[in-house]
């Protein structure tokens, strides 16, 4: 979306991404870092439990604070495709298991927004030049 890493405050990454494995001698995490690139961990949604981080997601999608723009198309695939797995009664599942399907996208957008981003949006200025415009 036209931005640059100096516009970003700060990026956020799965915590995963600080994880030393056999195959890796420096973390995906530090090489963001190396690259000039600062990211910090999200919220691990297991802190908050998961049921309680699908309804922050959801909240957030009723009052207009999240949207997912077009270009985001496997994340609106995942979105209509997934679902709560139901009992027997057609009930959401009180396990907090969710229904088999796609949700990588899902669980990055849900860390995401348990950690409550904010938009600054800065001064606000406002300029009219109208000609007609008696001060």
């Amino acid at each position: 979306h036209d931005r640059k890493v100096s516009q970003v405050e700060v990026f956020k990454m799965d915590p995963a991404a600080w994880a030393f494995t056999a195959a890796n001698e420096v973390t995906i995490g530090d090489q963001y870092s190396n690259a000039g690139i600062p990211c910090t961990r999200w919220t691990r949604t297991q802190e908050m439990g998961f049921k309680a981080s699908v309804n922050m997601l959801r909240l957030d999608y009723a009052r207009d604070r999240l949207s997912v723009c077009e270009r985001c198309e496997h994340l609106s695939h995942e979105q209509q495709v997934w679902r709560w797995r139901m009992d027997d009664q057609q009930r959401i599942d009180m396990r907090e298991k969710p229904d088999v399907g796609p949700d990588h996208l899902i669980d990055t957008v849900r860390a995401w927004v348990c950690d409550d981003p904010q938009y600054d949006v800065g001064e606000l200025v406002i300029i009219d030049t109208a000609p007609d415009l008696d001060m």
